[in-house]
């Protein structure tokens, strides 16, 4: 019985043991090996994951699925034609027996509102294939630095690798001032399970003057005043009694056994508790 043979089984029961659809999971499974792919080629220090891929990474499979990968690209320049080279470079100089063809590379206006390019591609291995997306941005002038994540295998947790992620701090600042930005009543029910994830998570590892550090950078490009970041700040105690807030949270707990066992008010507690954590 051949790798390939193996593996699919094994994609199959390892969905089934978490929950999630096995095509879905699939689907992951090919995007971690395309960021296996960058990780052991030249290229590596090109990219620098972040969004749900990299929250999944930090807090594992069981506890966060996303079926989106977005990075920056920190190359010398974001351009298709450039960015197609790249890929096809890495694509090349990569054994891994699931193999990756561009069938798409175009400039987009990307969801976080990021100049960027939109990857579409098509993965196989063996008979099986999938096409997946990857959004690509080159990020913004107040990115800050990047750090090495150690990636652990979906499906096999001794099995890890190397990859550029964002800091903790960063998504955390980046979270709060979004919810700053589009008003606390537009509070996502995704975006608040992984603000309680990650601070609970991470709750001694949390760099706190860089967590304020990044908070105010972000807000500054998000052109967010002053004056609007205290008065949004005190609507977080009001979210207690938002039942639009409080149903989003309960649809997603509904569709995320991961996300049952924490209660609203924790979950809410948690964005209080970082945000005086910043306001102090």
């Amino acid at each position: 019985m051949s790798e390939i043979d193996k593996i699919l089984p094994l994609i199959s029961k390892r969905a089934r043991e978490l929950g999630y659809n096995v095509q879905h999971f699939q689907k992951l499974f090919f995007l971690e090996h395309f960021l296996k792919q960058i990780s052991e080629s030249d290229y590596r220090h090109y990219f620098v994951l972040k969004g749900g891929f990299e929250i999944q990474s930090l807090i594992g499979i069981e506890n966060r699925m996303t079926q989106d990968l977005d990075a920056i690209y920190v190359g010398p320049s974001l351009q298709p034609d450039k960015l197609r080279t790249v890929l096809n470079e890495i694509f090349e100089q990569s054994d891994d027996y699931i193999k990756f063809k561009i069938k798409s590379v175009e400039q987009k206006q990307l969801d976080d509102d990021y100049p960027g390019i939109r990857v579409n591609l098509l993965a196989q291995m063996g008979k099986s294939k999938i096409s997946v997306k990857l959004d690509i941005s080159k990020g913004n002038p107040y990115e800050t630095i990047p750090i090495m994540l150690n990636h652990q295998s979906i499906l096999n947790a001794d099995e890890e690798f190397p990859i550029y992620g964002i800091p903790i701090e960063k998504i955390l600042a980046d979270k709060l001032s979004a919810f700053l930005n589009h008003g606390m009543l537009n509070t996502c029910a995704k975006d608040l399970f992984d603000v309680y994830s990650l601070s609970i998570l991470y709750q001694t590892d949390i760099d706190i003057p860089l967590l304020k550090k990044e908070f105010f950078k972000s807000t500054a490009f998000d052109h967010i005043p002053t004056k609007t970041v205290k008065n949004r700040v005190t609507e977080i105690s009001a979210l207690s009694n938002s039942e639009s807030l409080r149903t989003s949270w309960q649809q997603y707990q509904q569709q995320y056994d991961y996300a049952q066992a924490i209660d609203y008010a924790s979950a809410l507690e948690a964005l209080l508790r970082l945000t005086k954590q910043i306001k102090d």
